[in-house]
């Protein structure tokens, strides 16, 4: 079996309830000619009926796609979780590159964010060598695929950073405080 340990579920449910923040702020937040695109309207929509189509085939206890316990949704959402990570940082590597400029964003969250993906890496592996098995590594696709994705995008953001400032002075855009 796979562990579940409750720090995982902590941190899913924190997660979630971030999110649903964060999208209760672009609703309520005042954000001049900034608009949702469409293309992030579709996906949204499309993460939602998958999610919807999952849930209902997890309530049915039935088997459908070969999905039919929760543990199969578990599975359903950790896939949608590495798919929407692909979509959130792809543009952002993109658009970076593009401009060759990281101008704009702190590289302190891509700092944190990389912390969190070597951490949950070393849970994966401290679990098997204390058990003895490799069962946490193989058995859960998704979590170590998301350890992985995350250190391959947060890497990646880092060297661009590196990369586009080297040489740049800090640009200091507010007159320091006088006392």
């Amino acid at each position: 079996t796979i562990p579940v340990a409750l720090n995982d579920v902590g941190f899913s449910c924190h997660a979630v309830l971030m999110v649903c923040f964060q999208i209760i702020q672009l609703c309520t937040h005042e954000r001049g000619n900034q608009r949702i695109t469409f293309t992030a309207t579709m996906i949204l929509a499309v993460a939602v009926l998958f999610i919807l189509v999952n849930l209902s085939i997890a309530l049915s206890g039935k088997s459908i796609f070969g999905m039919q316990d929760w543990l199969g949704f578990i599975t359903a959402m950790n896939h949608l979780q590495l798919a929407m990570t692909f979509i959130k940082y792809s543009p952002q590597a993109y658009y970076n590159w593009k401009r060759k400029s990281t101008e704009g964003w702190s590289v302190w969250g891509i700092v944190l964010d990389l912390t969190g993906g070597v951490f949950n890496l070393l849970q994966i592996l401290v679990l098997c060598w204390n058990a003895s098995d490799m069962t946490p590594l193989t058995g859960d696709a998704g979590k170590l695929g998301l350890s992985v994705e995350t250190l391959f995008f947060d890497t990646l953001f880092i060297l661009q950073h590196l990369a586009y400032t080297k040489g740049k002075g800090r640009k200091e855009k507010y007159e320091p405080l006088q006392f």
